[in-house]
């Protein structure tokens, strides 16, 4: 479990689990917390289904948590939290369907 000042008398336990399920041989669920380095641009706390069976469910699920952090974390001190994090789900999602079509290109 990692925890997470908010204030210097509060604080944010955080804990991520996911579980495979009956169904499904592998998980393809992707998850992170990243604090950011200046507070007030917030914590990141990013959950992704890979959704089991479809093809390379992690891969997506993997690109859609790095894309979104790197993203918000270049554009939230120019862009503001809110912005920032519209841009970087944009990103993500552009990410992964480049992903999905050089994938069909093989």
């Amino acid at each position: 479990m990692q925890e997470i000042r908010l204030t210097t008398d509060d604080y944010l336990a955080v804990a991520v689990e996911s579980d495979v399920g009956c169904v499904r041989k592998n998980n393809e669920d992707s998850a992170g917390i990243f604090p950011a380095e200046d507070p007030s641009h917030g914590t990141l706390l990013l959950v992704a289904d890979g959704m089991g069976g479809a093809a390379a469910g992690e891969v997506a699920s993997r690109t859609a948590v790095q894309t979104v952090r790197e993203v918000y974390f270049a554009e939230v001190a120019s862009r503001g939290p809110e912005e920032a994090l519209v841009l970087a789900v944009q990103a993500a999602n552009e990410a992964i369907r480049q992903k999905a079509l050089a994938d069909t290109a093989r």
